[in-house]
């Protein structure tokens, strides 16, 4: 991976941490950058949350649409033991949290509308934590 896009990613994983941690949970950074999972969380009743972050810089125009696109990476077989995906969009210190199976089956990248991510973000964490 460049350096650039380690920054990024790192600049990602730590946006996710602070999350959590501001809302009292305990946080981990993976400090290895082959596993599937970048983030534990503790979430409390014994379950520790494994979280993947992907993160970009700014929306992106194409073809006259606005967007955040993120790289899911083409060896997705390996997230099947992730509880999570953190998508930041690093120019606004947004996050969308989402579990996999929300994700698209087969795409390599995803999309995401700056006014959805925006609402989505509102509430996603809690609405993740209470449906796990």
């Amino acid at each position: 991976m460049a350096p650039a896009n380690q920054a990024r990613g790192r600049a990602g994983e730590y946006l996710v941490a602070f999350d959590f941690a501001s809302r009292g949970y305990s946080t981990m950074i993976n400090p290895d950058p082959t596993s599937p999972y970048d983030v534990l969380v503790d979430a409390g009743k014994e379950k520790i949350l494994k979280i993947q972050v992907k993160a970009t810089r700014a929306a992106q125009v194409q073809n006259g649409w606005v967007s955040y696109k993120f790289q899911l990476g083409r060896r997705r077989d390996r997230y099947h033991h992730v509880d999570v995906y953190a998508f930041v969009a690093l120019d606004t210190k947004a996050i969308w949290y989402c579990r996999p199976k929300e994700l698209p089956a087969t795409s390599s990248t995803i999309s995401i509308p700056p006014k959805r991510f925006q609402a989505k973000v509102l509430d996603s964490l809690e609405a993740l934590l209470s449906s796990l």
